[in-house]
């Protein structure tokens, strides 16, 4: 039995979903999903961004196959901890886990599921959308000039300095390297902060501002839906950018902030061991600003 921790809003639960996919392949073994995370008051969860965080794999139609409570408390433990820490280490050594392996981690980058690559945009598909806005906004994205989708999260990223990668110059920056690849182009601005990006990108013809399309949702599949991408250090950024490039497979282009995170030694011990050069694929672009 292998079993993989769910942790975080969307983006992160995406990411950790499909690498339990990845290696039930690889392993020839079922993969089993711990969601009692979920289950704690939010002052026990161990970072303030997802503190208010639920659950959403539902939307895809994802129920997985759960372990119980009792499961999760012994590997949260320190004798299942250091039972586990056996575990992990055969299985960092590329070695098949041959007994239970608890795994703990957020696996941010195609690498990590590249050996079902070609399934994930099904796995990952949602229902239409029956927001009236969110359509009109469809429409305009496939008959109007090409499409790119600029995402600039905000809220819970403004107190936190490691978080804090993409500035306005980068937007600015993002938009004046498009002029340079695309004649004529118009860009659709997703945010939790739509008067704030007002305020940094002004009104000219051809921005964009979503509002009113229903639920985050809604958004996550209109922005998938652009021909292109400015993406911002997010991963639910980052996957409506590489979801809306596979099911096309029509040169897309991303564009991205060239570094993903500042100061990550901020950051509590279990974020340290993302490799965030694995995040970025190297074809997106990285706009230097």
């Amino acid at each position: 039995m292998l079993i993989i921790r769910v942790t975080g809003g969307l983006g992160n639960q995406m990411f950790q979903y499909i690498y339990g996919q990845a290696i039930q392949e690889k392993y020839n073994k079922k993969v089993y999903y711990d969601l009692t995370w979920y289950n704690m008051s939010s002052g026990h969860r161990h970072r303030e961004l997802e503190t208010h965080e639920s659950y959403r794999l539902g939307a895809f139609g994802i129920q997985p196959e759960m372990i119980s409570e009792s499961t999760s408390r012994f590997f949260n433990s320190k004798p299942g901890k250091l039972y586990n820490l056996f575990q992990l280490k055969w299985a960092n050594w590329g070695m098949r886990p041959l007994l239970p392996t608890y795994f703990l981690g957020y696996w941010n980058g195609e690498p990590y599921f590249e050996n079902i690559k070609e399934q994930v945009p099904a796995i990952y598909t949602l229902p239409p959308s029956t927001n009236e806005n969110a359509q009109n906004y469809k429409k305009m994205m496939h008959e109007g000039p090409t499409s790119v989708s600029m995402h600039i999260r905000r809220g819970d990223y403004k107190n936190h300095p490691q978080l804090q990668v993409c500035t306005p110059e980068y937007y600015k920056a993002a938009i004046e390297l498009l002029r340079t690849k695309l004649d004529d182009f118009r860009v659709f601005v997703f945010s939790d902060d739509i008067e704030y990006c007002k305020g940094i990108l002004g009104s000219p013809d051809n921005i964009i501002y979503i509002e009113n399309c229903g639920t985050d949702l809604d958004e996550f599949q209109l922005m998938s839906e652009c021909k292109h991408h400015v993406v911002s250090n997010s991963t639910f950024s980052w996957w409506t950018a590489w979801l809306g490039e596979q099911r096309n497979k029509d040169g897309r282009m991303v564009l991205t902030p060239p570094t993903w995170y500042n100061q990550p030694e901020l950051y509590p011990q279990q974020m340290r061991y993302i490799d965030i050069h694995k995040i970025i694929p190297d074809r997106w672009v990285k706009v230097h600003f």
